[in-house]
């Protein structure tokens, strides 16, 4: 039997040829160290030669939970990849083991084969997911199921999406809201609204983002709601996701309470807002509003900030007294481009 060493030197000669090696891949899969058979099943997802399809199913069948899950991975991997010759095949003897490892009695081998089920993206990935979402009990689980949906063809998974947007646990709910989100279509619309308002923050920072994705007019009063949420991450996400709403043609002017608290954040020096403080900005110059605050990060904020409340200043010509022939010269790279920018609009 090989030492660790020199199975390790086989696995690199392995990744490096990418060629089938029925040898090699049989005395490794054999090897009593967990840690060498689970490479072997990464290995084995880089190989250019179809007929690694047995040896790497035979590793879905592990003894060990953690070669199961690697070979799940590498099987999604492998399906992944742009079809080539022999490849339908390859699908054909993989595809059932796929779907056994969402079956497997261990939680984290399922998990990873969600993820290689959403991965592969075969035609029938949503139905297996959606099958498997039903039987399946570990939060844990259902949360990786459930953020692989939007990967998947069709929105017949959309109904299980929006059902989970009740479930107990935050981190299915969140999930849930991550694929809605992402697919972000009309039917979508009304089970995001309630997600971005969700007592959970990261639900509702997921559901959030779909403003992004076009359906900002959607979550506009969830967005300004969020706006004075007690946490910042969600703050955040309310002002990116507002970024979308008042950028759009005809968008309303911005609440007087929404502009009083962009001059406070903005001119709050704390270091650790500064995150808050560039969505802020941005938000400030989308909408168009008279920040004052602004101006004085033009000159007293750091180089970055500096250049970001140039952008926004920028963005309409009622500012562009502030882009003057100093900012223009500054000893900061960004703050001048950002500046010649500015007064070149």
């Amino acid at each position: 039997m090989e030492s660790r060493a020199a199975a390790m030197a086989s696995l690199l000669r392995l990744q490096d040829t990418r060629g089938f090696d029925a040898p090699a891949f049989a005395m490794l899969a054999g090897n009593p160290n967990v840690e060498v058979r689970a490479l072997l099943a990464r290995v084995m997802a880089g190989t250019a030669d179809g007929r690694v399809a047995v040896p790497l199913e035979r590793l879905g069948k592990d003894r060990s939970p953690a070669v199961r899950a690697a070979a799940a991975e590498a099987i999604g991997r492998l399906l992944a990849r742009p079809p080539g010759i022999g490849d339908a095949r390859v699908a054909r003897q993989l595809e059932p083991a796929l779907a056994r490892l969402l079956t497997d009695p261990d939680a984290g081998v399922r998990e990873a084969g969600a993820w290689a089920v959403g991965a592969a993206g075969r035609v029938k990935a949503g139905k297996i997911l959606i099958k498997a979402l039903g039987g399946e009990q570990r939060p844990k689980v259902r949360a990786a199921i459930l953020v692989e949906l939007w990967r998947t063809q069709g929105a017949a998974w959309v109904p299980a999406a929006v059902a989970a947007l009740g479930d107990a646990d935050a981190g299915v709910r969140f999930a849930a809201a991550w694929s809605l989100a992402r697919r972000a279509t009309p039917e979508c619309a009304g089970a995001l609204q309630r997600a971005a308002l969700d007592a959970d923050p990261l639900v509702r920072i997921a559901a959030l983002s779909a403003a992004k994705r076009g359906r900002a007019g959607d979550l506009a009063t969830a967005a300004l709601a969020s706006a004075g949420h007690g946490d910042v991450r969600v703050r955040i996400a309310a002002f990116e996701a507002l970024q979308a709403v008042f950028d759009a043609p005809g968008a309303p002017a911005l609440p007087e309470t929404l502009i009083r608290q962009l001059e406070s954040t903005i001119a709050d020096p704390d270091l650790r807002r500064s995150h808050e403080r560039t969505a802020a900005i941005r938000l400030a110059g989308v909408a168009g509003c008279a920040v004052s605050e602004r101006r004085t990060l033009v000159t007293t904020g750091r180089g970055w900030e500096r250049a970001e409340a140039i952008r926004s200043l920028g963005q309409h010509p009622s500012t562009l007294d502030a882009l003057d022939d100093d900012l223009r010269r500054a000893g900061d790279f960004e703050v001048r481009a950002a500046a010649i920018a500015g007064s070149a609009r």
